[in-house]
């Protein structure tokens, strides 16, 4: 498991957690948890969402907070939260065996 997108609990946040998966004590992979909902917002949150872009190229995921029904970006104010509706996450995208 790479990642892991969640909602129905009003806020926004990321969290990466480093898995142990052969008990050696030693992180082997990272999971990326992401919540995202806007629901709490005015008019049930005006349509807002994530869009996730991943560029297996340079290993990252690119997350933007979106609402078609504004044609806005950003459901917090980026001065006010930085970092939270915008973001770069720095991933291993290349295909494994298992």
């Amino acid at each position: 498991m790479l990642a892991v997108v969640c909602g129905h609990y009003h806020d926004s946040e990321t969290l990466i957690d480093e898995m142990d998966d052969d008990g050696d004590g030693i992180a082997d992979r990272k999971v990326y948890q992401m919540l995202a909902d806007y629901q709490d917002g005015p008019e049930g949150g005006q349509g807002y969402m994530r869009l996730l872009q991943f560029d297996t190229t340079a290993n990252k995921m690119y997350v933007k907070t979106y609402s078609p029904y504004l044609n806005e970006y950003n459901f917090y104010k980026p001065e006010e939260y930085p970092g939270k509706d915008e973001f770069t996450l720095d991933m291993d995208l290349k295909p494994a065996i298992k």
